[in-house]
């Protein structure tokens, strides 16, 4: 009677589960690219940050040292020693303190970027 009723109704081999495991690995694998996506454009973000600082520092110091006295603003920079900035991605606010003080600024990122 048994071997009647297993050919009557061959027993479905359980594959619930493995239906279940190959979308659920493939939505993994896409969070984590996606991650690591968001993770490189940020490194690359911070380093056009730092660039853009050193930059900045750079050319201050070379304007001193050529004309005797520091800039009056980025604009200057630009045009007179070749600063180039995404204006886009970045904001420089730039602070006189006076004649003879080095000047203050900081390089902010825009929200919305890449």
């Amino acid at each position: 009677m048994k071997n009647q009723d297993q050919e009557l109704f061959p027993r479905r081999k359980r594959r619930g589960w493995r239906l279940f495991l190959f979308p659920a690995l493939v939505i993994l694998l896409l969070l984590v690219l996606d991650r690591a996506a968001d993770s490189m454009q940020g490194s690359e973000r911070n380093a056009q940050k730092n660039a853009l600082e050193s930059a900045l520092s750079r050319d201050i110091t070379a304007c001193y040292a050529l004309e005797g006295a520091y800039p009056p603003d980025v604009a200057y920079l630009e045009e007179h020693y070749g600063l180039v900035y995404d204006h886009d991605a970045f904001s420089i606010g730039y602070e006189v303190q006076g004649e003879n003080l080095r000047p203050t600024y900081t390089v902010v990122e825009k929200g919305g970027g890449l």
